[in-house]
């Protein structure tokens, strides 16, 4: 649809009747707010009319009814952390905040899962699942401060993904609210779910198009009490990319391969004021990640990663600290010291390329 109505006061007061004058906002600070997601182009940057919070599905779907009543758009946004343009209202109309949706409403450590509303943190579910001993395995960079209901809607990768797969591979059941208002559940948390289409997959990865998720079940596994961050250091960039798939095939089963090469190895270290970082001025970094359950599996496992990189051509290898992984996660902040404008793109290809 591309003809829309304006919003008119009219649904502005309806707007506040079912949510309540406090979660329908139209000041301008708050609409100034959330032009952007994390675009930077203010070429992109659309105001909305109207900024609304509600506090269940039930809220969202008299929101979306309300928009097709009137024939008014609306876009929702979870944390914001997007940088592809999701969460801007380029129509105008309704910006739909899924800040009010943040409660787990249940952790189960016999069935390994967790329901949580679209609204967490996908820290906060981390951090739940650790808490128990347990492990939510998607892990995007942007985990601090994004929403699980955008992994989903976007799929989310993350550093965890060689091991355990993208968002989708991590995920029981969604409930969502069509683009009609109504309510559906899809999925069940079923090791074996064999019956009919698997719509909850459908809708993973979908971007809103198929519908607004609003509540998810997620996979939980067990956290492996044993863990080592390595860092292999090359200078060939074809060499570190080779070691790739030797790791995999040795049977190693890392949970993270990052690659970094020299340019993002010294504007990060520059950006985090790192100046310490080993091999900064010709070093391109392999970071690996290996958990077990076992810590004689974990001596064996990285002292078989170390022979591998260094036959392939590691220079150095090293044992990584935390200020790696935050250069790792960094990466495309730094680009700011070299230009104001940059162009990003996620390029995936099989593992044994």
């Amino acid at each position: 649809m591309s003809n829309y109505n304006s919003v008119t006061p009219e649904f502005i007061d309806e707007l506040k009747t079912l949510l309540g004058e406090k979660y329908v906002k139209t000041d301008a600070d708050t609409l100034d707010r959330y032009k952007t997601d994390e675009e930077a182009d203010e070429r992109c940057f659309h105001l909305p009319d109207v900024v609304v919070i509600p506090a269940n599905a039930e809220e969202i779907a008299g929101v979306v009814k309300m928009c097709n009543k009137y024939l008014i758009p609306l876009t929702v946004r979870g944390g914001g952390t997007g940088i592809v343009d999701g969460a801007i209202a380029d129509k105008g109309g309704v910006v739909l905040l899924m800040e009010r949706l943040n409660k787990i409403i249940e952790l189960n450590k016999e069935g390994l899962y967790m329901v949580a509303q679209a609204g967490v943190r996908t820290l906060d579910i981390q951090a739940a699942a650790k808490a128990e001993n347990l492990l939510y395995a998607g892990d995007p960079s942007s985990s601090d401060s994004c929403q699980i209901g955008g992994n989903l809607a976007t799929n989310a990768g993350g550093i965890k993904a060689v091991r355990y797969g993208v968002t989708r591979n991590q995920v029981y059941a969604v409930q969502i609210v069509t683009p009609y208002g109504d309510i559906v559940d899809l999925g069940s948390p079923l090791k074996k779910c064999s019956t009919g289409y698997c719509m909850e997959q459908l809708v993973i990865g979908s971007e809103g198009t198929l519908g607004i998720i609003t509540q998810v079940t997620l996979k939980l596994q067990p956290l492996p009490p044993y863990k080592i961050d390595m860092l292999a250091i090359f200078h060939d960039p074809m060499a570190a990319i080779g070691v790739v798939p030797q790791l995999v095939k040795a049977g190693i089963d890392p949970t993270s391969i990052e690659y970094m090469d020299n340019p993002n190895v010294r504007t990060t270290s520059e950006y985090l004021e790192f100046p310490g970082a080993p091999h900064i001025e010709d070093g391109i970094y392999v970071i690996i990640t290996i958990e077990t359950f076992n810590e004689d599996e974990l001596d064996m496992k990285m002292e078989q990663a170390s022979d591998i990189c260094e036959a392939a051509g590691a220079v150095d290898v090293l044992e990584a600290d935390e200020r790696i992984w935050s250069m790792r996660r960094n990466c495309l902040e730094s680009v700011s010291l070299i230009s104001k404008v940059c162009t990003t793109d996620d390029v995936v290809v099989p593992v044994d390329e």
